[in-house]
């Protein structure tokens, strides 16, 4: 699988397409998704919002988690060597880890405790202000996806 691109999404931990729907609107989940809910089975998390933009803020999934349980924010870029991610994980309201990459920077932010998944992803423990391990797109949005049980979505 080679990634190329960039993916701006936020996951919530349901199975109920109804509830997601009930709090997010009915535009939230991609038609695609809603008329193809096969594909998917076997995933714990929900796409709510699935974009093609980049930015290197953080997010805010405070009312997400609290209302599901669990919510995970993913943007990744890649680009030949070029890869950059935000990643959060929240739960309950709360985030439980923070890590953010880009090439220019380097592991900006590294906060929260580590977890399980990361030994997978990267060969070394992360350290924030650390510019290795450096960050190789395509295999880590495969960890997440297996880890979290994320449904495989990609903008178009």
């Amino acid at each position: 699988m080679s990634l190329s691109g960039t993916i701006d999404a936020v996951y919530v931990r349901s199975q109920d397409l109804r509830r997601v729907c009930e709090f997010y609107g009915p535009d939230c989940v991609p038609a695609d998704l809603v008329c193809s809910v096969k594909r998917y089975i076997g995933a714990e998390f929900l796409a709510v919002r699935v974009g093609s933009d980049w930015r290197d803020e953080p997010f805010d999934l405070a009312e997400d988690s609290r209302k599901f349980g669990e919510a995970v924010g993913l943007r990744l870029r890649t680009r030949g060597g070029e890869d950059a991610v935000v990643f959060e994980h929240w739960k309950d309201g709360k985030w439980v880890r923070r890590l953010t990459f880009t090439p220019e920077r380097g592991w900006d932010r590294v906060q929260g405790e580590p977890e399980p998944w990361e030994a997978k992803a990267f060969p070394e423990p992360l350290a924030q202000g650390a510019r290795m391990p450096v960050l190789k797109g395509d295999a880590l949005f495969l960890v997440l996806l297996s880890h979290f049980r994320l449904p495989g979505v990609w903008p178009d």
